[in-house]
């Protein structure tokens, strides 16, 4: 008949209070207790005391004098068996941790999924406790990357996790960045092709390229800039 749930695998060994109460045990009572114990924890089960020779393997009458020896000094008998004091103590301090570990879980997943449809139904683990569901989180970028990525040309704005990654990290100034960008844009080779000779916001700011000298594009004379907008207007310039 079962004793106890079957959860520990696992069981915690102290050298010292074990050796101080065990000294006077032969080699082979040793064994039998060593056998006794593992049996009891990896089953989580008295030991029956009809079966006791068997769990332990004890074989040769000088093994099952051993075992009874133990037995009868270290455990305590019940109507379903063998148990042992301080294994069950250890065994009730894991179950405790346990269903701490699962109540913190539960409330994770409660507050997690606070927001979900009332007939949405948790998963549930092997073991009946629901486990939490992964929520998405869309981040927040600054102010400042928000205006650097406004002001990157369009055509090329791509990649905006990369590049918030790498702004946070590096943490470039906004105002020298902003500066930088402008005269790129007046730049020949970033006007070529629709801009596909733009490098990418994260490529830009991985290579720190807001410390480049840029030159400032030449000023436009006051007559190329009336004959475009002359151009512009079918205007000539003898009807000016």
């Amino acid at each position: 008949m079962c004793y106890l749930r079957r959860d520990v695998q696992w069981y915690p060994r102290y050298p010292g209070d074990y050796g101080r109460d065990t000294g006077h045990l032969s080699l082979l009572e040793h064994g039998a207790y060593i056998v006794l114990l593992d049996a009891f924890y990896a089953t989580e089960r008295s030991i029956p005391h009809e079966s006791r020779f068997r769990l332990t393997r004890a074989i040769e009458p000088a093994e099952q004098r051993a075992v009874d020896r133990v037995l009868e000094e270290f455990w305590i008998r019940t109507e379903h068996g063998w148990a042992n004091r301080r294994a069950l103590a250890e065994i009730e301090k894991s179950s405790s941790k346990r269903a701490a570990a699962a109540r913190a879980a539960r409330q994770r997943w409660e507050r997690t999924n606070a927001d979900a449809p009332a007939n949405a139904s948790p998963a549930a683990s092997p073991r009946g406790s629901p486990l939490p569901s992964p929520k998405r989180r869309q981040h927040r970028y600054s102010e400042a990357f928000e205006t650097f990525w406004a002001a990157w040309p369009r055509e090329r704005r791509t990649g905006k996790g990369a590049a918030g990654r790498k702004w946070e990290k590096l943490e470039p100034p906004l105002e020298r960045c902003l500066e930088v960008l402008e005269r790129l844009k007046a730049t020949a080779q970033w006007q070529r092709d629709g801009g596909q000779f733009i490098p990418l916001p994260a490529t830009w700011l991985g290579q720190r390229r807001w410390e480049d000298d840029v030159p400032e594009p030449p000023a436009e004379d006051a007559g190329d800039e009336w004959d475009r907008i002359a151009s512009r207007l079918n205007v000539r310039d003898d009807e000016t």
